[in-house]
């Protein structure tokens, strides 16, 4: 049974669906959320329940009978509205839930609800209108206000759209990428003979490490091998290798963290053991080492006295010209991390992960980006080139989630319209809800109809997805 229709994603005020066409979608939708149920906890059912309930236009009594016979529950489904099933989105759980009618604050509201989000959204609509929904009243943890926090893997948009602008500038020969890696004497000689070894015999590119192709792995909290203690396990893992498992012991053993002052002192807790070349293996470390060699590029032809490390190099390049007030590397007095996980605040930000920064500073480098991405050709080739980490051209979006066991990050920068979305929420467990591109894709829908796609009819981009076959394989997932 064909079980994705997110590709309609441009729907038009007066849309009609031929009932064939319905028939398909509505058959899919109630194929991929029935087969859901049965993997739900009963907090999460009770909550698909509630919002399917409202969709569908029954009682939740109709619906709670209906479960009970799958066909029935089949049935309800041709009761949606053809508004309603061109609006919605695949959630972290897989289900559909209506995207946001518009940025307002109670279509907003709505949809962090719909999602289960606990945290704390802020949307700017590219037109400096700002809409905040923070659900922090739902967990245990506190709203962080105007306070820091870890973006975690945020870094690495922030990292890579520095070393992208070096590049656009000169500062890094565009030629580089794709010649072998090249860091300073100080940082090979931190590198465990392995990843020398590694980065040696196959000539390793800046490319290659920037695009998740070095084979390289983690430094941070890498992950377990069969055999290691909490494998299979993520909560009971989290901690045991890397640079957190070192903060993990000392804590156990009542002794000082000692955080390290810079990226190079992780480079002792980097993962030594290496992957397949050329093949895509996700890195902290490789992305770690993109900006290193940044840095070498940056400094090799200064006087010593003019040498900047990487962190400095992004506050120049982005930080500053963004205007953002509270940004750093080092946990900062204010920051907040969650209060159930010791480790979160010994983390020192890099490139690969965890730079500290505030919800107005995130927004702050989205609305950077998207100016550079207007107003720099350069940069824009670059991004396209080898922006792979963060860069999805066919949403036209720039973004990248973030998180650890206890907190996520989220950044996304609409290329088309100059709307941002930020988004923190610190809550225990590995899977929790990313709201991002329900809201990008309801701003851009408010913009004035397009002149060859009138009022109540299809624009071309959502004609031809209606064309495309359903394709039970596509990807459901918000990103």
């Amino acid at each position: 049974m064909p079980s994705d229709f997110s590709k309609i994603d441009n729907p038009q005020e007066n849309l009609t669906l031929t009932p064939e066409f319905k028939s398909q979608m509505c058959d899919a939708f109630a194929q991929a959320n029935i087969d859901k149920l049965d993997s739900l906890d009963e907090e999460k059912k009770i909550n698909f329940l509630s919002r399917l309930a409202t969709s569908l236009s029954v009682e939740k009594d109709e619906l709670d009978n209906a479960m009970k016979d799958r066909e029935k529950l089949s049935a309800l489904f041709s009761k949606l509205k053809d508004e309603n099933l061109v609006n919605f989105n695949w959630d972290k759980d897989g289900f559909a839930v209506i995207k946001p009618k518009d940025l307002g604050q109670e279509s907003m509201q709505k949809y962090c609800d719909d999602i289960d989000f606990r945290g704390v959204t802020v949307v700017d609509d590219g037109n400096g209108n700002q809409t905040r929904i923070s659900n922090y009243h739902k967990g245990t943890q506190q709203d962080p206000g105007d306070n820091s926090f870890a973006t975690h893997s945020v870094s690495k948009l922030i990292g890579g759209v520095t070393i992208c602008k070096m590049i656009a500038d000169g500062i890094i020969p565009e030629e580089a990428l794709d010649q072998k890696l090249e860091l300073s004497e100080a940082t090979l000689k931190k590198l465990p003979a392995e990843i020398l070894k590694h980065l040696e015999e196959n000539n390793v590119t800046l490319r290659d490490v920037l695009t998740h192709k070095s084979g390289l792995g983690g430094y941070l909290d890498p992950e377990l091998k069969e055999g290691q203690a909490g494998f299979g396990v993520r909560e009971l893992g989290y901690g045991v290798n890397g640079y957190s498992g070192y903060v993990r012991q000392q804590l156990e053993k009542g002794e000082e963290v000692i955080a390290p002052k810079s990226p190079q002192d992780y480079l002792k807790y980097a993962e030594t053991e290496t992957y397949e070349y050329g093949k895509s293996k996700y890195s902290d470390l490789g992305i770690m080492l993109s900006s290193l060699s940044a840095e070498h590029h940056y400094n090799k032809n200064k006087m010593e006295g003019d040498h900047k490390s990487f962190e400095e190099i992004v506050k120049e390049t982005l930080i500053i010209p963004a205007g953002v007030e509270k940004f750093s590397a080092q946990k900062p007095a204010d920051a907040v991390c969650h209060s159930d996980d010791p480790i979160a605040p010994h983390i020192t930000g890099t490139a690969g992960c965890g730079y500290w920064t505030n919800l107005d500073g995130m927004m702050k480098i989205g609305k950077q980006i998207y100016k550079m991405w207007q107003e720099d050709e350069a940069f824009k080739r670059v991004v396209k080139d080898c922006g792979d980490e963060f860069y999805d051209e066919k949403k036209q979006i720039i973004k990248h989630p973030g998180g650890i066991d206890s907190s996520k990050t989220l950044l996304v920068v609409d290329l088309e319209k100059g709307s941002v979305v930020a988004t923190e929420e610190r809550r225990l467990g590995n899977d929790f809800p990313y709201p991002g591109w329900g809201i990008v894709t309801a701003s851009r829908e408010q913009s004035p109809p397009r002149k060859d796609s009138p009022s109540g009819s299809l624009s071309p981009r959502a004609e031809e997805s209606r064309k495309v076959s359903l394709s039970p394989q596509a990807s459901r997932g918000e990103f």
